[in-house]
């Protein structure tokens, strides 16, 4: 099951300094920030991310219909992404 904690950033000094390691109450499994790392296979984070792409997949079908079927014009507007995360704007090409 999900668990997810917020910590004040305060807090997270400290907490690195000391080596210390957050463990989950429920499961006692080391706490890890909810990103997505390479080769991930933590089902805590894919399960969110696998449905918001979900959601994404369905919204750009509607949108690709509209454009096609119904005559319909789409402007992207990329903001702040910069030349750095090509993936964004392949996305929109």
């Amino acid at each position: 099951s999900d668990h997810v904690v917020k910590i004040d950033s305060s807090l997270l000094d400290d907490l690195i300094e000391s080596k210390n390691v957050l463990l989950c109450k429920h499961c006692l499994a080391p706490m890890r920030p909810n990103v997505l790392m390479f080769h991930d296979t933590d089902q805590n984070v894919l399960d969110p991310i696998n449905h918001h792409r979900e959601l994404y997949q369905k919204w750009e079908s509607i949108v690709e219909g509209d454009v096609a079927n119904k005559n319909s014009k789409l402007v992207i507007l990329e903001i702040g992404c910069g030349p750095n995360v090509p993936a964004v704007r392949q996305e929109s090409e």
